[in-house]
């Protein structure tokens, strides 16, 4: 079982999430958040900044900032472990699905949400500068979001690099098929069509 929070937030502060900064003795797990988070740099629906290790984790937020904003959390330096994300981010540089940037590791995941950006735009990250395994974004979402002027939606995973062999776009049937690869066990449910591992 897990915890659902729902949230409310709407700061021009920086370090906006349910935890605004995770230290790197922290271990986040067994949680969603829904709802909205507006807040000014390092916006994410988990945690704003992250040094320790989120896992087992799924949001279905709205997020809104500036720079460093992603669906799990603006900026990565930690671990980030078998999580997804469904809602929306929206913010300026540095704007991903999963982390707005990216220097610690991020693996099984995936991303089914709106994503808008001005630079640094990715379906998965922002900007990564390390590494990353076995994560995808929902293509189909990305093309029928509707376009905001001043924005622009991602077109690879990784903004600052495009894709890799195992961090890339799938259109919504691939995603939803049960066959893409995850090193962890997820159990996938057909009746709703989303992998849940609760």
């Amino acid at each position: 079982t897990h915890t659902n929070f729902v949230v409310k937030m709407n700061s021009s502060s920086n370090y906006q999430g349910l935890f605004g900064y995770l230290g790197d003795t922290a271990h986040v797990k067994n949680l969603s958040v829904s709802g909205s988070i507006t807040g000014n740099n390092f916006v994410g629906s988990i945690a704003g900044v992250n040094y320790g290790v989120i896992e087992n984790v799924f949001t279905t937020a709205d997020l809104v900032g500036k720079d460093n904003v992603g669906g799990i959390t603006g900026s990565n330096h930690g671990e980030v472990r078998v999580s997804y994300a469904i809602g929306s981010v929206r913010g300026n540089e540095h704007i991903g699905g999963i982390s707005g940037n990216n220097t610690g590791i991020i693996s099984d995941g995936y991303a089914s949400s709106n994503i808008y950006g001005t630079s640094y735009v990715g379906g998965i990250v922002g900007s990564n500068s390390s590494e990353l395994y076995n994560l995808y974004y929902n293509e189909s979402k990305i093309e029928v979001s509707p376009d905001i002027t001043g924005y622009s939606k991602p077109f690879v995973a990784i903004g600052n690099q495009g894709n890799t062999d195992s961090v890339y776009g799938v259109v919504s049937h691939k995603l939803y098929s049960g066959t893409l690869v995850f090193e962890n066990e997820w159990t996938f449910e057909n009746s709703v069509g989303f992998y849940a591992y609760y």
